[in-house]
């Protein structure tokens, strides 16, 4: 388009580079490139311009030009300047590309397609000022008429991508220094002390709410001001502002909490995340336990800002429709017939770490028995002391606190090898995994660990938990639930994202890491590429390229999508069962579509319906089973059922004597999907949405068409 970084600029400066003996002859194709590309990484042309006319007379000509034009590149007559057109986010949108690229050696410059809406974290249709790294401008294609005619009539519009500055970005303060500065806002400013000691005019944006999901948008805020205050345009009808448009898949639209606002659920997340540390403060403090407790790690995803629908803060109050109650818990009754699904609670899962001590017994059987003396000692003792309701059971505790639901189990890895232990005819003792290791291994030892890296993944980039809920939904909403494709190869995929952005920055706005997912999932050869994940810094480049060997060399034995991390690097055991390889094609296939139709809304359409690409193709399937609404309990937060709120205000929590712990953990909608799972595992592949979905999709497997003879 007009003004842009063009391929004859490209050539003029590859010949700058030839004049001043920066390259040669004598170069290979690649080393022309790549010095071409570090020279324009490490050049300033909106400061210290260059030029093509004689060194006699470079110098004093570059300066003057300086005085009248963005960026200068100067003939070599040293009078015209080949960049008087290009502004000077222009030139320093390629440029900052070059300099993430010639950092980093993984992905080439020209194996990665970069289409515009993947690059920014929000794309404007016109103007703003600051708070951010980089500001890319895409002008519309230069129309041509013949001289004899009349101009042609066409509704042009200019877009603008900006790189957030996530240490600035989200901040609701407006800061000097400059004495306009009340002037230029036309907002009463005075003077504050700021935490790093600075003296400086400021003033605040009203947003009207603190949370997380607004704060994002702040400089949506600022744009609208700058357009209707500074240029008089109308924003209503003239600024499309792409940021925030999938938000609402993410928000509560049944339920809202009491005492916060919801926001997107980091809020709530919060929440969860408090109650846990408060308990295992208490638990460290409960008297008369023979095994020391060090704390606890929740495993749930809401811990790691996860979870698309996060647990709030409920009274432990009966149903008219599952009324019976037992000593410290409320039961379902079963037996009526007019029944309705309780509403979903769900159950916050943790393990309990120990400390060392030598006295465990040997023995699976005797372990398993301690530690259910251990719940019960820990139940007595968080009700005599804490006042809480606890119950415990053989294998797990339950914990009310604060008006959620925990379930906690003691982590003893000597448990994990005794499952694995087994005799031979011989009588030798051997070791091999059993479905049950496996899943014990998975529990204690690699998720509490895995879910602390991602905990501070989060912190280092807030995009993170958002959009992993958004790939999570998308996924979800497609009848891909996690039974095929597991929710922590979600998540490890997600945060291969900001670990490994190239050639992109990391994303700030969840929008954009959720297109970037799509991306992935749509480009991407599993066959031949493994996904490292180095969390913590915790792999050297010595370990990664082990790992790359070993997946070379093992390909054959290792699952379809290979995931590795610094605390499992060559098994891939949360990759393991699922998904398969026809799911990882199906996931492939739904991605490139939902790319065609974000790609046409975003730039051939002024309306936006997010809600599009949540909706599931059915043609493939050959049963539809609708599902009862009344025993669905997320059936309010449904893809579709977004757009009629419902919104119920929850009274606030107040710890009541002889409290109950409420019916949690029940989806009568999961469990139908279990059984018939069960039932029929060799005759068809079911799947749902299980945020609300209300149907379940079923494709026979071939073996199930096949004529059979009658038993």
């Amino acid at each position: 388009g007009y003004g842009c970084f063009s391929g004859y600029i490209m050539s003029m400066f590859v010949l700058y580079l030839l004049q001043n003996r920066r390259i040669n002859g004598t170069m290979s194709s690649y080393q022309v490139a790549r010095s071409t590309w570090s020279a324009i990484a490490k050049s300033n042309w909106t400061e210290d311009g260059i030029s093509l006319a004689q060194p006699a007379s470079q110098q004093s000509g570059v300066s003057d030009f300086h005085k009248y034009f963005d960026v200068v590149f100067l003939d070599v007559t040293g009078c015209y300047n080949l960049c008087a057109n290009m502004c000077r986010e222009t030139y320093i949108w390629p440029r900052s590309v070059l300099i993430i690229q010639i950092s980093t050696v993984s992905k080439p410059l020209f194996m990665t397609r970069m289409p515009f809406y993947r690059q920014f974290d929000h794309i404007i249709r016109r103007g703003l000022q600051q708070r951010v790294f980089s500001l890319g401008i895409l002008f519309p294609n230069i129309s041509r008429w013949s001289v004899n005619e009349a101009i042609p009539s066409a509704e042009e519009h200019i877009t603008l991508g900006l790189t957030l500055n996530p240490e600035f970005a989200f901040s609701t303060v407006e800061r000097g220094p400059g004495a306009n500065l009340p002037e230029f806002w036309n907002a009463k400013t005075d003077a504050r002390l700021f935490q790093d000691g600075s003296i400086c005019e400021a003033f605040m944006w009203n947003i009207g709410s603190t949370t997380l999901q607004q704060r994002r948008l702040i400089c949506r805020h600022i744009v609208c001001y700058l357009l209707q205050k500074k240029l008089g345009i109308h924003t209503e009808s003239s600024l499309l502002y792409v940021a925030d448009q999938l938000e609402p898949l993410l928000e509560r639209h049944s339920i809202q909490p009491a005492g916060f606002e919801y926001g997107t659920g980091e809020e709530a997340s919060v929440r969860v995340i408090s109650v846990v540390d408060a308990l295992s403060k208490q638990l460290r403090q409960v008297e008369d336990i023979p095994l020391e407790v060090t704390g606890i790690r929740a495993t749930s995803a809401v811990m790691r800002y996860c979870e698309v629908l996060p647990p709030l803060a409920m009274l432990p109050k009966t149903h008219k429709y599952h009324p019976e109650s037992r000593e410290n818990c409320h039961v379902l009754k079963m037996d009526n017939p007019t029944a309705i699904a309780p509403r979903f609670i769900p159950v916050i899962e943790g393990v309990i770490q120990l400390g060392m001590s030598g006295k465990w017994p040997q023995n699976l059987a005797a372990i398993q028995r301690i530690k259910a003396a251990f719940y019960i000692q820990t139940a007595q003792g968080l009700s005599k002391q804490f006042k809480l309701t606890v119950q415990p059971y053989p294998n797990c505790i339950h914990i009310f606190k604060d008006g959620f639901t925990l379930s906690l189990e003691v982590a003893h890895q000597r448990e994990i090898s005794l499952l694995k232990e087994y005799k031979t005819p011989e009588g030798m003792t051997k070791y091999r995994d059993t479905p049950e290791s496996i899943a014990l291994e998975k529990r204690i030892l690699h998720l509490p660990k895995l879910s602390s890296a991602l905990h501070g993944l989060h912190q280092q980039f807030p995009g993170f938990g958002p959009t992993c809920c958004l790939a999570k939904r998308w996924l979800s909403s497609q009848l891909i639930d996690p039974s095929h494709f597991p929710e922590m190869c979600t998540e490890l995929l997600v945060a291969s994202l900001f670990l490994s952005p190239e050639p992109y920055h990391p994303p700030n706005q969840p929008q954009l890491g959720f297109f970037r997912f799509l991306n992935l999932m749509a480009n991407t050869d599993w066959n031949t590429e493994p996904v490292i994940l180095n969390l913590n810094d915790e792999l050297n480049r010595e370990d990664i390229l082990k790992i790359e060997n070993w997946f070379q060399k093992n390909r054959v034995t290792l699952p379809n999508l290979f995931l590795s991390t610094p605390y499992d690097k060559n098994n891939s055991i949360w990759s393991k069962e699922a998904p398969s390889l026809q799911i990882l094609i199906r996931v492939a296939m739904l991605a490139r579509e939902s790319l065609r139709i974000v790609e046409s809304l975003l730039f051939y359409s002024r309306q936006i319906d997010s809600s599009q690409i949540f909706r599931p193709p059915l043609d493939a399937y050959d049963v539809i089973i609708h599902l009862i609404p009344k025993l669905n309990p997320l059936r309010h937060e449904a893809v579709d059922a977004t757009a009629v709120k419902k919104n119920k205000q929850l009274p606030a929590y107040k710890q009541e004597p002889e409290e109950k712990i409420p019916v949690a953990g029940f989806n009568p909608v999961s469990c139908y999907l279990h059984e018939l799972r069960r039932t029929l595992v060799k005759m068809h592949c079911s799947s749902m949405d299980v945020y609300g979905g209300d149907m379940i999709a079923v494709l026979w497997k071939p073996p199930a068409l096949q004529p059979k003879g009658f038993r």
